[in-house]
């Protein structure tokens, strides 16, 4: 049975002198180098590191020209030269106990170191500007207002300031007109008195007894006029001449930084000021002038301190 089915393999026939043919696969062909592939592949690795080298090199001249570091015909302004700084000079000098105490032109002050910033700063304006301290006790107190002088009989001290002791002493100036005889009276601020004296003679009494301290207080003098009836000095309205005590705390404020300043008069003078002590602050301040013979400075701390007075 004969098939004509190709698929189907049909024996040789021995006399086929026919020579199989070989089945041979051809490599598959290579891409021609072209010249700029050769070129890459044969740099140099010393051109590579020039390259990258001049690369930063440009960088670091583009970042220098934008924090300014160009020509100086880019319109560039150079930076200012520090100013040197001005030398400290001394401002004002007064001789006192401890030394002489002198203000600087920063503000300092030699002389008293030990003392408290506030102390300092507070002594320091009373250098710069010529006048001491104001007393918010003395403003509280309400001051003197008026003239308290009547029938020759003139109150003198303590007048609408603050005083250390206890048994502060009154004082008062007599014209020719004064009667012979005069009583003082203490009151406190509700007119409750406090102290009375017997009949004086004299210009000046202190109290036999202790006062309360930090409370305001009135003083006044009596006396009898010809029709024999009682008057008062000074005058209503004004009741009598305020004054005050200074409290413990206050005082030993005051005590702690004079000592702190080894006995400096201008301390003292300062601080009596603050506190409203003013005869207090006046003492301090003659004591002062002393040892500044002819100081200016000094002349107008008195001059400010009998405004206040």
């Amino acid at each position: 049975m004969s098939s004509d089915d190709p698929t189907i393999s049909k024996p040789r026939a021995a006399d086929d002198d026919t020579q199989p043919v070989p089945f041979v696969v051809e490599p598959r062909s290579r891409r021609p180098v072209g010249p700029g592939r050769a070129a890459r592949a044969h740099v140099p690795p010393w051109q590579i590191v020039a390259g990258i080298a001049v690369a930063l090199i440009a960088l670091l001249a583009v970042a220098l020209l934008l924090r300014g570091g160009g020509s100086d015909d880019d319109g560039a302004t150079p930076p200012p030269a520090s100013a040197t700084p001005e030398p400290l000079r001394i401002v004002a000098t007064l001789a006192d106990r401890p030394g002489p105490i002198s203000l600087r032109s920063d503000g300092e002050v030699d002389g008293i170191e030990a003392v408290s910033p506030n102390v300092r700063r507070r002594v320091a304006e009373t250098l710069e500007s010529g006048q001491l301290p104001p007393s918010p006790e003395m403003e509280r107190l309400g001051g003197v207002a008026g003239d308290l002088a009547a029938a020759g009989l003139d109150p003198v001290a303590p007048l609408g300031v603050l005083v250390s002791e206890e048994r502060p002493v009154l004082r008062w100036r007599r014209g020719e007109e004064a009667p012979r005889d005069v009583v003082v009276e203490i009151l406190d601020g509700s007119g409750v008195t406090l102290a009375e004296s017997p009949h004086l003679t004299g210009s000046e009494w202190r109290p036999p007894r202790a006062l309360p301290r930090g409370r305001p207080l009135l003083w006044r003098l009596r006396y009898r006029d010809r029709e024999g009836d009682w008057r008062e000095v000074p005058e209503a309205p004004f009741g009598g001449v305020r004054f005050a005590l200074l409290r413990g705390e206050e005082l030993a404020w005051r005590e702690r930084e004079v000592a702190a300043s080894h006995g400096s008069l201008l301390v003292a003078a300062v601080l009596s000021a603050q506190l409203g002590a003013l005869e207090e602050a006046r003492t301090a301040l003659l004591d002062l002038a002393r040892l500044n013979s002819g100081e200016p400075l000094v002349g107008r701390l008195l001059t400010d301190l009998e405004r206040r007075q």
